[in-house]
């Protein structure tokens, strides 16, 4: 396997979906069985430090926002060698399943909300 900025990021990104997945099977269990949920500590957390909370739900949206709408130099580089821009299959993929792309910014949202919310 060559290990480049595309493979980095789909590992990166199988990653951050298999914590995720993880963390919300942890979480199941934990309700199931009656002992503290993680959703508890993060709970904890925001009212101990609520300032710093809001900081990471801020650095979190920023950077789902910047790897789901692609960076600008992705597109300046794209358009430079007169490619079509990442962004341009985004936006066709969101313009032709509207309802699919408002699940997905429902579920980012329920997601935050749940781990930040007091």
């Amino acid at each position: 396997m060559i290990l480049n900025r595309g493979n980095l990021f789909s590992f990166l990104v199988t990653a951050f979906v298999g914590a995720v997945f993880l963390l919300m099977a942890f979480e199941t269990w934990a309700l199931f069985t009656g002992n503290k949920p993680i959703s508890d500590y993060f709970r904890e957390a925001v009212h101990a430090f609520p300032g710093w909370a809001f900081v990471v739900a801020v650095l979190v949206g920023i950077t789902l926002g910047h790897f789901l709408w692609g960076p600008a130099t992705g597109e300046t580089i794209a358009l430079s060698k007169g490619q079509d821009p990442l962004t341009n299959l985004i936006r066709s993929l969101v313009r032709a399943y509207p309802r699919f792309s408002y699940v997905v910014a429902v579920v980012i949202g329920m997601l935050i909300g749940h781990l930040f919310w007091p």
